[in-house]
């Protein structure tokens, strides 16, 4: 059986993914997702991208979908790295995704509201957002 890549590339991520490379490159450029081992630095360069980004890729292009704004997914994304920051404080061995996969690990969800409801994209005002992690640890 062939070992999963600690690593991957743009064309493996999106192919794993199953969207376009341009999509991911344009969460990169933006800011949204930070790859965490090596970004693009010029013509010719290549991206490689740890598995808590494929994680970050994956959140990132389901609220898109939501027609949710590139700049506020950032901050969802930035809220997962905080999230990890500090359960890895009390857990040492925590990392994305990996300890989502274990049993008894804790239900992880990114919960949008608008004001005090949950964000619909289709009857909720564009007004500003919050993004909430649940867990069993409190961020």
């Amino acid at each position: 059986m062939k070992k999963k890549p600690d690593v991957w590339t743009l064309t493996q991520a999106a192919r794993l993914l199953g969207e376009p490379q341009h999509r991911l490159i344009y969460l990169c450029e933006k800011g949204a997702v930070v790859p965490d081992f090596q970004d693009a630095e010029g013509r010719g360069s290549s991206r490689r991208f740890s598995a808590r980004n494929l994680l970050e890729f994956a959140t990132a292009l389901r609220l898109r979908e939501l027609e949710i704004g590139v700049a506020f997914v950032g901050a969802v994304v930035h809220v997962l790295r905080a999230f990890e920051r500090r359960v890895g404080k009390e857990f040492r061995d925590f990392r994305l995704p990996d300890s989502l996969r274990v049993p008894g690990a804790p239900d992880l969800r990114v919960v949008i509201a608008d004001g005090g409801r949950p964000y619909d994209h289709n009857t909720q005002p564009r007004t500003l957002m919050r993004a909430v992690v649940q867990g069993d640890v409190p961020v």
